[in-house]
């Protein structure tokens, strides 16, 4: 798979959690994936706010949750 369809499917992705989650506070997200959820963000924050340096892991959850996987 070329880089410009990695891209464009992550963007899609992206998207779709913007829509799900996006006006969710971090302390939520992190009381329901753990402490480590966003690191280094503040928890007042919403996840919309901080949605375009979100580290891999915490991204991963994410897809997941979109994909009807269970996390825990």
């Amino acid at each position: 798979m070329d880089q410009a369809s990695i891209n464009r499917r992550l963007r899609l992705k992206k998207g779709r959690i913007a829509r799900r989650f996006g006006n969710t506070y971090i302390r939520t997200l992190r009381a329901k994936y753990g402490e480590g959820f966003a690191p280094g963000e503040r928890s007042e924050r919403k996840l919309i706010d901080v949605l375009h340096h979100l580290d891999d892991q915490s991204l991963g959850r994410l897809i997941e949750e979109l994909s009807g996987h269970q996390t825990r």
